[in-house]
């Protein structure tokens, strides 16, 4: 079983405390996706020569 199938199960656990944490697993896989996303749109952005309204800035990083 992975490790996401994993957290998303332990969402549903009797205990509460549980279940915040894998809230929080959730939030930091969340978090750390969101930013690997405006890096890999920052770095598309610089090989096309791109330039956003925010000075360069990716949109999706923008947003965050």
């Amino acid at each position: 079983m992975g490790g996401k199938q994993l957290v998303m199960q332990l969402l549903g656990h009797n205990d509460p405390n549980v279940r915040y944490e894998a809230l929080l697993a959730v939030q930091k896989l969340m978090v750390h996706n969101w930013e690997y996303l405006g890096r890999q749109l920052e770095k598309e952005q610089t090989l096309q020569g791109g330039k956003t309204a925010q000075g360069g800035s990716s949109t999706l990083a923008a947003k965050a």
